[in-house]
């Protein structure tokens, strides 16, 4: 993926620190969609040098302030050269903390990639392009889906009986707890709790439901539960769900979890889509495999 952008060195540390924070927004972005590889993590790692060479300026710049505005207040009179200081020093000290806090989303991002850098199970694949939301969705009997915390529902627990929901699901980390039962789960956990198949059973199903093409997949186009779980991705209904989902998330307080929430509701709007169009995720070797951090997927083996 090629989306930096050539840096113009003469612009000034504001200019190039937005600069830099846009393109962290593409890379959110595109880990979600397209995927990232080994170039884009160096860019980053490029990046956040500039960003700390940044902040060394505007701390070294704010720190002269407070020398000279002890000077300042030492002397006696000048009251309106006392309040230019006190109001350009607290200009300093807030772009310090504005380089601050791009610094942190930056070195976020990096921990995240990091934890990428190593070969990933299927089962880890899974968990990141399908959606449990979807598949307890698809086994719930209770209109009432509450909303709650950032990006989460509460659906009625379909491992007991019980009158009001209390089975949480989050949609950004695909995981799910009844508060009630204390069964808990992740996507490939549930399929195989609720629908009682193997764990090789389990990734065909969903491979087969989200287009994921993982090789020896040899789950039938009639299979009862794959007609089950295809239809509701592509129902209104979890559409919808996932819609308004997207727009209460949009309206919380900025945040690092907001952002990530948002980017999963809209990766799972866009798979939602690909699945509709007939797109598979391609997972095999050479130019074809998606780009994901992930050195190896391993196929499903007969």
């Amino acid at each position: 993926m090629e989306i930096s952008e050539e840096k113009d060195y003469e612009i000034s540390d504001y200019e190039l620190l937005n600069m830099l924070d846009r393109e962290l927004n593409k890379y959110y972005y595109y880990l979600y969609s397209t995927g990232l590889d080994i170039e884009d993590y160096e860019v980053i790692k490029k990046n956040i040098k500039e960003i700390m060479f940044i902040k060394k300026r505007a701390y070294l710049d704010w720190f002269e302030y407070v020398r000279l505005y002890s000077y300042i207040l030492r002397q006696k009179g000048n009251e309106k050269g006392k309040e230019d200081y006190i109001s350009i020093r607290d200009n300093k000290r807030a772009w310090l903390e504005q380089v601050s806090l791009v610094l942190a989303d930056y070195n976020k991002m990096l921990r995240l990639l990091e934890d990428e850098l190593v070969p990933k199970s299927l089962g880890q694949y899974i968990q990141e392009e399908c959606s449990l939301t979807h598949l307890v969705y698809t086994n719930n009997t209770n209109p009432k889906i509450k909303p709650y915390s950032l990006d989460s529902y509460l659906f009625s627990c379909q491992f007991h009986r019980e009158k009001n929901p209390s089975l949480g699901i989050s949609n950004g980390v695909g995981l799910g707890r009844c508060f009630a039962c204390g069964e808990s789960f992740n996507i490939v956990g549930y399929i195989m709790k609720y629908e009682g198949l193997s764990y090789q059973e389990t990734v065909k199903l969903l491979a087969k439901v989200y287009k994921i093409d993982i090789g020896n997949n040899d789950l039938d186009d009639n299979n009862e539960l794959y007609t089950k779980y295809s239809s509701s991705l592509l129902s209104e209904g979890y559409k919808s769900l996932l819609l308004k989902g997207l727009d209460r998330t949009s309206k919380k307080e900025d945040s690092y979890n907001k952002e990530r929430s948002i980017l999963k509701f809209n990766h799972d709007i866009e798979t939602i889509d690909r699945v509709k169009e007939d797109r598979w995720i391609k997972c095999v070797d050479g130019v074809d495999k998606p780009k994901r951090l992930v050195m190896e997927i391993p196929r499903v083996e007969e």
